[in-house]
């Protein structure tokens, strides 16, 4: 429990300045509707798509469970961002104290390594330096793995955490998946298997009722579905985030710049030896340490299936980076130090040797790149508390000038509202009617703004500027702002 200790106030001394945490525009969506539930009872926030007239819109993007828990710390009589950081500081000592868990089966060393070296991972530290939901999420999916090991046949209970899972992040299905899975491969007849398994998925089917009802009857989507662009290079991608979560940045670059891909293969390759030399052994074949891998492997098989899945049929923004993929990697570091614990115990002095040296080697320069990062991100910023937006002449105009514009519109309008203050609508996106747009605009002037740079769903700004009867007013390095040609006034 030490080490959970040190998880939470070790995230609060991080954000040690007011621009930490880090907001952008998934923050922002949470903090509104945080906002909104706690005044009304409702999931809204101040931006809408550019078709619709209303200056707000029902959450549909994210599911509402990390919201309503932040309107529950708000009530307290935290602001937003402070209640934040404490949902997130809470949350990183539920992690680590759950990885020590998980992993105490295989010996006290292993399960102090891997609640050490997740909280020296670079990675896991810029994760709570902004406000996301996957610290919240990892926090409600560590408790599922440790549940599946630990209380096997409670099947109501995994249900349970799978379903406050998928209430944080649609990905959270994995955590249903997984727990339907575990259901179906318990002993029994085949009846009592699809008992386990009705159990295990109820509660989540039971939120999504709910929450597709009342998102449908405010007029939004949850998802548009179909076939996606976007998995050309996922190979290499994951490769090199093989190589970003275990590997410093400054040690990377001093070992093979550039090499970030196979340098990842490597990492992969040699965490999966050393899983596989060790389950040879008969304590591995044995409970709980059986549980243990059994549990992480198919929530893991689960997860990055619907990752992937995902991808290909409902949003090809997503990257595939550390933050999406942050509950496979924590579960593949617990297995692999444990796995090198049980390697280094096996072959003796020469085992404990090379460990030794490794970890050693890799904490000095995990330490000095987490103390170079978090002192520049309190120093200047991120995402939208970067400093350098604080005079950026366009985010200016905005405040200053656009009071008599009925509207904002913007490819970041989280941004613009964080910044601003104004509630701002989406600009186009590929294959939508720009036509369309252009009616709308000229049914509701206001200013159109890009912020750099665009996301890859983005209608490129040149071309969205071509197609419209607007003029540059101003821009910044950053961004630039454009008038529908009539509404610019005479110099």
């Amino acid at each position: 429990m030490a080490a959970a200790l040190v998880a939470v106030l070790g995230v609060l001394g991080i954000n040690r300045s007011q621009l930490t945490p880090g907001v952008h525009g998934d923050s922002v969506e949470y903090l509104t509707a945080a906002e909104s539930f706690r005044a009304g009872g409702t999931f809204t926030i101040p931006i809408t798509h550019w078709s619709r007239a209303d200056s707000v819109a029902e959450l549909s993007h994210f599911p509402p469970g990390y919201s309503a828990v932040l309107s529950g710390v708000m009530r307290l009589g935290l602001p937003p961002q402070a209640a934040a950081l404490w949902v997130t500081a809470l949350a990183a000592g539920v992690v680590v104290a759950g990885v020590g868990l998980l992993v105490l089966p295989f010996g006290l060393l292993a399960a102090t390594l891997s609640a050490g070296a997740l909280l020296a991972t670079p990675v896991f530290v810029r994760l709570h330096l902004a406000i996301w939901s996957e610290p919240l999420f990892m926090a409600t999916t560590m408790l599922l793995v440790l549940a599946l090991v630990r209380r096997p046949g409670v099947h109501w209970l995994h249900g349970l955490l799978a379903a406050a899972g998928l209430a944080v992040r649609y990905v959270g299905v994995a955590g249903t998946l997984a727990a339907v899975v575990m259901g179906g491969l318990r002993g029994g007849t085949p009846r009592e298997r699809a008992a386990a398994m009705a159990q295990a998925g109820l509660p989540s089917l039971f939120f999504v009722l709910w929450w597709s009802r009342r998102v449908d009857t405010s007029g939004e989507a949850i998802r548009e579905f179909g076939v996606q662009a976007g998995m050309d290079r996922v190979v290499a991608q994951l490769a090199g985030l093989a190589a970003e979560w275990p590997i410093p940045r400054g040690l990377m670059s001093a070992v093979w710049p550039g090499g970030a891909t196979l340098i990842g293969a490597v990492v992969l390759g040699v965490g999966a030896i050393l899983v596989w030399y060790a389950s040879r052994e008969p304590e591995w074949k044995q409970e709980p340490r059986k549980a243990v891998v059994r549990s992480a492997l198919v929530y893991m098989a689960c997860y990055l299936s619907v990752v992937v899945a995902s991808r290909l049929f409902a949003d090809p923004r997503i990257p595939f980076d550390a933050r999406i993929f942050f509950p496979v990697l924590v579960l593949s570091t617990v297995l692999a130090i444990a796995a090198a614990v049980s390697v280094a115990r096996s072959r003796g002095r020469p085992g404990w040797t090379v460990l030794g040296i490794v970890a050693c080697g890799w904490a000095v320069a995990a330490s000095s790149e987490v103390r170079q990062g978090v002192t520049a991100v309190n120093e200047y910023g991120l995402y939208f508390t970067s400093v350098g937006w604080a005079d950026d002449p366009v985010l200016r105009w905005v405040v200053d000038r656009s009071a008599p514009y009925a509207t904002v519109y913007s490819n970041e309008p989280a941004m613009i509202y964080f910044l601003t203050g104004r509630h701002a609508k989406s600009l186009p996106l590929i294959g939508e009617d720009v036509d369309a747009f252009a009616r709308q605009l000229d049914r509701m002037p206001g200013p159109v703004v890009f912020i750099a740079p665009s996301h890859v769903t983005d209608v490129a700004p040149q071309l969205l500027v071509d197609r419209l009867a607007v003029e540059r007013v101003v821009g910044s390095g950053m961004a630039a702002l454009y008038l529908p040609t009539a509404s610019v006034p005479n110099p």
